[in-house]
């Protein structure tokens, strides 16, 4: 962007990729970007003035947020226990301030409120199994064996090819897109002995509710996509509510538990750039609500960008 003296300043919206596993996509996500605003300044003698904002799919200690905050990450950089880079990573941009916990004026900046106020859905979907691996919990299982059979045009146990084509359909609003679809290919592949395409695979291919489930347990590493799948299937809230109230009570509060962080930020280079004023939305309840039509709550701040060499903004 350009003001009108023609100083230009450039603008990342950002939305990493979610998931616990995927700090090292999210760390070179946002490496990417910077090396890309650091282009488009190739021929400046000056540092690029850049806001980097957006929902990062990120908390505190992962390595993205500690490229943009500290300039840099080390090679065996730990997120979430999972080394997220083999290299050294340096900001081209220099350090970044998170704009919600930047001092305003004299005034220290109170610890900014969650971005994202949902429910929480792994102890209602998820419990662990003898390994400690995350595997479907009885509610969610019972719910997934209802929509499958539902899903099954025979009397057989089974989803025909078509049948589970039309599942795929159903979630994803085509064939061909989605985790589901790509799990579901493999595994038919497997069972198979086949490496084809989708429009390759044995017409008398049958898909069992074991594979189904299946599907399901990796998709747990994606949270959020189990609830869209359930809403789909009409099973959404889950229909055994006296054993949900039970898993997601607080202490002396019946009221659903909450997942609340900070994915949603605003960052600012440090060079020539003041932070004037910051707004937070703050909700009690989960979102989507009457008063917030998002699962995010949005956030804004007044920045002032002054120019290369004097006071004006």
């Amino acid at each position: 962007l350009e003001d009108s003296t023609k100083r230009q300043f450039v603008f990342v919206n950002a939305h990493l990729t979610a998931g616990t596993n995927q700090g090292g996509r999210r760390l070179r996500q946002t490496h990417d970007a910077l090396n890309y605003c650091e282009k488009l300044w190739q021929q400046k003698e000056v540092q690029p003035r850049v806001i980097f904002c957006g929902d990062m799919n990120a908390e505190d200690n992962a390595a993205a947020l500690h490229l943009l905050i500290n300039g840099e990450v080390a090679a065996g950089f730990l997120e979430d226990g999972i080394s997220v880079t083999s290299k050294n990573r340096t900001s081209p941009i220099g350090k970044f301030i998170d704009v919600a916990t930047a001092p305003i004026s004299t005034d220290q900046r109170p610890v900014p409120p969650p971005t994202m106020v949902v429910l929480e859905l792994f102890s209602l979907l998820s419990v662990p199994d003898n390994e400690n691996n995350l595997i479907l919990s009885p509610a969610a299982s019972a719910a997934l064996t209802r929509a499958f059979r539902r899903f099954c045009t025979d009397e057989q146990e089974s989803m025909s090819l078509e049948a589970t084509e039309n599942w795929l359909q159903a979630i994803n609003g085509c064939l061909g897109r989605g985790t589901e679809y790509r799990t579901t290919l493999a595994i038919l592949n497997k069972k198979y002995a086949t490496d084809v395409s989708w429009e390759e695979l044995p017409k008398d291919a049958r898909f069992e509710l074991a594979d189904f489930l299946h599907v399901y347990t990796r998709g747990l590493r994606d949270i959020w996509g189990l609830p869209h799948d359930l809403n789909v299937f009409g099973e959404w809230p889950l229909v055994e509510a006296s054993s949900i109230s039970k898993i997601s009570s607080i202490q002396n509060d019946q009221q659903p538990r909450l997942f609340m962080t900070r994915f949603d930020r605003i960052f600012s280079s440090q060079n020539n750039c003041r932070i004037i004023a910051v707004r937070d939305q703050i909700s009690l309840q989960a979102c989507p609500n009457a008063d917030h039509a998002s699962d995010h709550l949005s956030v804004g701040a007044l920045i002032q960008l002054f120019g290369e060499d004097d006071d004006s903004s």
